[in-house]
């Protein structure tokens, strides 16, 4: 079961999101509710929850600090921020403290309920990673090697992280001494189609023994450990050493450009994060050179990257939401050949971004990739697809060969859309959606949509119902309701104004079913949330 804590200091939007959906359901339960951060915090620390769901503005601490704090107590924590603002700056900075989603007030059930599914499968997904990693751990402590690679795989899991030099020599059967150390890591760049996984296996070795053998010669220590053609190493020499050990690296990737006929179709691209004199900076190091990688998509791959190339930060947020936006908005209107423009016209943006980071690019495409292919979700196809997408990205090694996955992507959701909307019965039910999109402020019939669509009228309507859930009348008021909570929000309008403007002509009518459907009347709602 997922533990769930809540922190937001509006009592009624606490009691709103435990009422809103059935956690049972998501395999989650809330284990306790908080109205400031401080009270949260304790909260936290005692219960150690698995998500955190929070306000940003609250008395005490701000949500952001208290993500901060929760951070270093729960790693694998998962955050949902809630926020009745849309300053861009705080999403930013959600952004960087890993923050799963952002919702807006006022919370809406589905986008609530999408992102409490998809944090279900993370976690899932993280535990059975998790699993099969702690069995594999298990596996390897009958082999020296097979234990030296276990540290490097904590470092990566951030296990076991604040050990001496005694303690992780002791463990895991490394011989450091004092001095200086460095994390690396080395990337094989290929095409699934044209090398198979036994194929990188024997590569990974080949690299392993030519690496690590000649390093041995001037290092105390020195491992690499590789999965899925990329190798993450670590190296500990004295400070004498510093020069020859930075040469020997070059020239390690030198040699594995030109020796075509031992690996073929192989691009290979290398990271040095920056030295460190602390063991228990070793994580920090690996991790380091680990994100360093992608910056071979920035400065060209068969180079040695390392943390003084130049970058600036952009917004990710801002890109995937305009991009994705427009894809679905281009899809919802039919335009199939407009949905593919989108992804080249992100393409050229980006091209245009000075010193762009490459960490920063494999993120926005990864993104925009899992936001375009939402409509896939509701048919059980999504995550196949995107976890197939997102290895082709990983064995990238250019921006031209990352959009050509972006791209293939997107027509493999058009596609795939084709073989649904043949079906009749979904046909009509998209038109009368896009056509209540439209005409909501006018006088909307079920005969007249069924008119619309060729069927009749008692025949369509159960269509509807099945299709979406709930009637085609209720449909039609939620459409409305929706647009009011927009206009109340975003403009300076009378509600007699609104009123009319979607399509009621009675304020008291508009008045009872607004509040039948938010909980609150139009002036509360906009004293509120306006």
């Amino acid at each position: 079961m997922i533990n769930v804590l809540i922190a937001d200091d509006e009592e009624r939007v606490c009691r709103l999101i435990q009422a809103l959906v059935d956690w049972e359901s998501f395999d989650m339960q809330v284990i306790g509710v908080a109205h400031n951060g401080l009270e949260a915090l304790q909260i936290a620390q005692d219960t150690r929850p698995d998500l955190l769901i929070t306000d940003i503005r609250m008395p005490g601490c701000n949500g952001l600090e208290l993500i901060e704090q929760l951070r270093k107590l729960c790693v694998d924590s998962e955050f949902i921020i809630i926020s009745g603002y849309t300053h861009f700056e705080y999403a930013k900075m959600a952004i960087q403290y890993g923050v799963s989603d952002y919702l807006l007030k006022p919370i809406n059930k589905q986008e609530l309920g999408s992102t409490l599914e998809r944090i279900r499968r993370k976690i899932e997904t993280r535990v059975q990673q998790q699993s099969a990693t702690d069995k594999m751990r298990r596996e390897f402590l009958s082999v020296q090697r097979k234990v030296r690679a276990c540290y490097l795989m904590d470092l990566l899991h951030h296990k076991n992280t604040e050990l001496t030099l005694e303690m992780i020599n002791h463990e895991y059967r490394y011989s450091f001494q004092e001095g200086i150390f460095r994390g690396f890591v080395i990337k094989m760049d290929y095409q699934s189609n044209h090398i198979s996984g036994e194929e990188v296996a024997q590569i990974s070795e080949q690299v392993r023994k030519l690496v690590i053998g000649r390093l041995r010669e001037i290092c105390y220590e020195a491992e690499i450990w590789f999965e899925n053609g990329v190798g993450v190493g670590i190296l500990n020499y004295s400070k004498d050493n510093q020069i020859r050990v930075q040469e020997l690296l070059i020239h390690f990737l030198r040699e594995l450009q030109v020796k075509h006929e031992m690996f073929p179709n192989v691009v290979f691209s290398m990271a040095m994060a920056d030295e460190t004199t602390e063991a228990k900076e070793n994580e920090k190091t690996v991790q380091l050179a680990k994100q360093l990688i992608d910056e071979r998509f920035v400065f060209g791959s068969q180079k040695v990257i390392t943390n003084h190339m130049p970058h600036r930060e952009v917004s990710i947020l801002k890109y995937v939401e305009k991009y994705a936006g427009q894809f679905q908005s281009a899809l919802a209107l039919g335009d199939h050949g407009g949905a593919e423009r989108v992804i080249e016209h992100l393409q050229m943006e980006l091209a245009g971004v000075h010193e762009l980071a490459g960490r920063d690019l494999i993120k926005i495409i990864l993104l925009t990739g899992e936001r375009i292919t939402e409509k896939m979700r509701e048919y059980g196809q999504h995550d196949a697809v995107l976890r197939s997408f997102q290895n082709q990205c990983m064995l990238c090694n250019t921006v031209e060969q990352l959009f050509a996955c972006l791209k293939d992507l997107a027509k493999r959701e058009l596609a795939w859309l084709n073989t649904v909307y043949v079906s009749e019965e979904k046909r009509p039910i998209q038109a009368a959606k896009s056509y209540i999109e439209k005409h909501y402020a006018e006088n909307i019939s079920l005969d007249q949509i069924a008119g619309m669509v060729g069927f009749n009228s008692s025949y369509f309507s159960a269509l509807f119902k099945k299709e979406c859930g709930i009637g085609l009348q209720d449909y039609v008021t939620a459409t409305r309701m929706d647009k009011a909570k927009e206009l109340i929000q975003k403009s300076n309008l009378p509600l007699a104004e609104i009123c009319y403007r979607i399509g009621y002509k009675d304020i008291k009518h508009f008045t009872k079913t607004f509040k039948k459907n938010t909980g609150l009347t139009p002036g509360e709602y906009r004293r509120m949330y306006g």
